[in-house]
C-alpha cells in the first residue's frame, strides 16, 4: 500500500513539474513574441516555441521563431524570417532578449516584394524582378535615376547578382540594356552606389553575418548567423 501511495505522489509531482514547465514556456513564448519586433522588426505575426527554459524563465536553451511579412524601414518586406536561437538570456520583466549564444536566420525575399521596394524607391516603374541561378537577378521595366534621363527607358533591363558582404546584401550590376544599347559602365556604378545596400543586418539589434544567398521558386533565401551576441539597440520602427 505504501509503495502504491509513493508511486501516486511521484506521478503527481511529475505532473506538477510538467505543468509548471509548460506555464514557464508559455510565458516565455509570449515575452519573446513581444521582443522579436524590437529585435528583427515589426511583422504581421511571430510564431514562437521554446525548449529547455530555466524555472524562473531567465534563460532558455533553444528558441525557434517564424516571422511573417517582416517590415523594416528602408528595406524590402521579407516574406518570412526563420529564426533559430540557442542559449538565450531573457529579461522577462522588460520583455526583451539580453544576449544570445548562437543564432541562425533565414531571410526569404520574394520577387514581388523586391519589385515593390524598388518601385517605392522610384528606381523602377512598371518593373519586374526575376531571380535565377544561385544568386542572379534581372530587373526589367522603366528604370529611372534622378538626373539621368537616359535611363528612363521603357525598354530597360538590368542583370546582376545579389552578393552578401559582411552584414550587408549588395546588388552587383553586370549589365544594363537600354533598348538595343548597352549602358556605359559609369551608369552601372551609379546604380550600385545609390541602391546599395539592399539590406543591412548591422541595423538590427543583433549583429550578424550574412553567409549565403540562394534563389528558387520566386524567392531569394539569405542565410545569416552569429554567436556570443549581446543586444545593442532596438530595431527601428
Amino acid at each position: 500500500m505504501e509503495s502504491i501511495r509513493a508511486s501516486r505522489w511521484a506521478v503527481l509531482a511529475a505532473a506538477l513539474l510538467v505543468a509548471c514547465a509548460g506555464q514557464v514556456d508559455r510565458r516565455l513564448e509570449n515575452a519573446l513574441r513581444e521582443a522579436l519586433p524590437r529585435l528583427l522588426g515589426p511583422a504581421e505575426r511571430y510564431d514562437v516555441s521554446v525548449r529547455g527554459a530555466d524555472a524562473d524563465g531567465s534563460r532558455v536553451d533553444e528558441v525557434r521563431a517564424v516571422g511573417v511579412r517582416v517590415q523594416r524601414a528602408n528595406s524590402p518586406v521579407l516574406a518570412r524570417v526563420d529564426v533559430s536561437l540557442a542559449d538565450v538570456a531573457v529579461d522577462r520583466a522588460e520583455r526583451r532578449i539580453r544576449s544570445i549564444g548562437r543564432a541562425a536566420v533565414a531571410l526569404h525575399l520574394s520577387e514581388q516584394d523586391l519589385t515593390a521596394y524598388l518601385g517605392r524607391q522610384q528606381w523602377v516603374e512598371s518593373g519586374e524582378v526575376r531571380f535565377s541561378g544561385a544568386d542572379e537577378i534581372s530587373i526589367a521595366g522603366r528604370l529611372g535615376v534622378p538626373g539621368l534621363p537616359a535611363l528612363s527607358s521603357p525598354r530597360a533591363e538590368l542583370r546582376g547578382r545579389l552578393v552578401p558582404r559582411g552584414a550587408q546584401l549588395l546588388l552587383r550590376v553586370d549589365a544594363i540594356s537600354l533598348g538595343d544599347r548597352a549602358a556605359p559602365v559609369w551608369m552601372r556604378r551609379i546604380l550600385e552606389q545609390t541602391l546599395n545596400p539592399l539590406f543591412d543586418a548591422a541595423d538590427h539589434a543583433v549583429p550578424s553575418q550574412l553567409d549565403s544567398v540562394e534563389a528558387g521558386a520566386g524567392e531569394m533565401v539569405i542565410r545569416a548567423s552569429g554567436s556570443d551576441l549581446s543586444l545593442r539597440r532596438p530595431a527601428q520602427r
